[in-house]
């Protein structure tokens, strides 16, 4: 069986999407449709920006979404996935590749969100070699600081404010973290510092019309397949402060029966982050 998957934040890169626009019609039409939904060239931004213009998180999110659902739809010989999964903001391109919502309410989603979480100032960090539980006791001795990816067994992401998250990597590091360092973001995503952010987005995810999945989606929340479109609703809203259960996703998936693994939109993140949770996938 045939798992997709779709990055999320990060993935994003100066130029990205040309090559995609250049070579194939149909990403080209995906890239077209989204500047004429928006209103305003996102596609020039991709191409020709910088990776300091593309990291506001607002065009962050817009560029990697768009770059997501171009690339599947250039794979004209891509087989039916048999489960769909994306990374923090990749669900939303999972979304699409299940038929939960069509692109244009995808986008105008990933665009109000993007808005919506702007809204609150924060940071994020990355723990790399030290046991997600481990991280978790660090993070439990600072108000405000909470896991926000647990991307493999030694890989994690932290959610917080901006100045308390140096303290935390420099008791990471102590801990025996090979590293511990700030990302490049303005915003404390997937954890209850997105409360109010959450309550500004829900009106447009409550508006959205949302149908059952072609195929089962495995969601952040809680790394669960899930194919009832309530469900997926509430946990899509959830989302924006609970953690990204990365690893437990794909053992759920393989255990679901996928074998393969397919990942659409910028880069390989996703890919080496399965390969880390599962040798030899």
């Amino acid at each position: 069986m045939i798992a997709y998957l779709f990055p999320g934040q990060g993935a994003q890169y100066g130029g990205m999407g040309k090559e995609l626009y250049d070579s194939s019609l149909h990403a080209r039409q995906i890239f077209e449709r989204a500047d004429v939904l928006l209103g305003w060239p996102l596609s020039n931004l991709m191409f020709d920006g910088s990776d300091e213009d593309l990291s506001e998180t607002c065009i962050t999110q817009l560029s990697v979404f768009v770059h997501c659902i171009a690339s599947m739809e250039a794979d004209v010989n891509r087989m039916q996935p048999g489960i769909v999964a994306g990374h923090s903001l990749g669900e939303y391109s999972a979304l699409v590749a299940a038929k939960v919502m069509t692109f244009e309410d995808a986008l105008a989603l990933v665009n109000a969100r993007g808005k919506c979480m702007t809204m609150i100032d924060g940071a994020m960090a990355a723990v790399i070699g030290l046991p997600s539980s481990e991280t978790e006791r660090i993070c439990n001795r600072f108000e405000n600081v909470y896991i926000a990816n647990y991307n493999c067994l030694e890989q994690t992401i932290i959610s917080g404010s901006r100045d308390i998250l140096p303290a935390v990597c420099h008791a990471a590091q102590e801990a025996g973290a090979r590293h511990a360092f700030l990302l490049d973001v303005s915003i404390p995503s997937h954890c209850p510092l997105m409360q109010p952010a959450q309550a500004q987005f829900a009106p447009y995810v409550n508006k959205t019309i949302f149908h059952n999945p072609v195929c089962p989606i495995c969601q952040n929340v809680d790394g669960v397949l899930h194919t009832d479109c309530n469900n997926i609703k509430q946990n899509l809203l959830a989302q924006l402060v609970s953690p990204v259960r990365w690893r437990e996703s794909v053992l759920n998936m393989m255990n679901a029966g996928a074998t393969d693994f397919v990942e659409y939109g910028p880069g390989d993140t996703l890919m080496e982050l399965t390969r880390k949770i599962k040798k030899g996938i």
